[in-house]
């Protein structure tokens, strides 16, 4: 029993450690992000609107050349999907 509970310990730790990575590499808004997750998770569906994707991320200015919001919002998306799909039971 000893080992599921630690199996089930070392799970939550790399989750919460992939969620972390995900949130720094992506600059994403750490509080709204895990309310995202969560619901997802709660749902038991990969289903995330517009509007929560883009309460999300970062500030991207509209006028700088380097940066295009549809390419970061596709990215993010596909890594959450990601990220679900690892870890939904």
């Amino acid at each position: 029993s000893d080992v599921i509970k630690d199996w089930d310990e070392f799970k939550k730790k790399e989750r919460e450690t992939e969620l972390v990575k995900l949130i720094t590499e992506e600059r994403l808004k750490d509080a709204k992000t895990r309310e995202l997750i969560d619901k997802i998770f709660r749902v038991g569906e990969f289903v995330i609107s517009d509007n929560e994707l883009s309460d999300i991320l970062p500030p991207i200015s509209r006028f700088h050349a380097g940066e295009n919001r549809s390419a970061t919002k596709e990215r993010v998306t596909d890594k959450l999907n990601n990220y679900f799909i690892k870890y939904f039971d």
